[in-house]
């Protein structure tokens, strides 16, 4: 009964660090997924602003 307990409690540890790593892992994803859009759209505004500038550039030289 003792060596059941015993292999029973190792078995709850390796689960718990198993599903504690998951979630770690899952966090930062969504954290990376997070940034990832965040800069591309920052990037895609930074795009917008410079084809304006171009366009009242050629605007102004005709």
């Amino acid at each position: 009964m003792e060596e059941f307990l015993s292999k029973n409690g190792s078995v709850t540890i390796l689960l718990f660090c198993f599903l504690l790593t998951l979630n770690i892992v899952f966090h930062i994803l969504g954290f990376w997924k997070s940034y990832h859009e965040y800069s591309r759209k920052e990037e895609e505004g930074i795009r917008k602003e410079a084809d304006k500038c171009q366009e009242t550039n050629n605007q102004k030289q005709a």
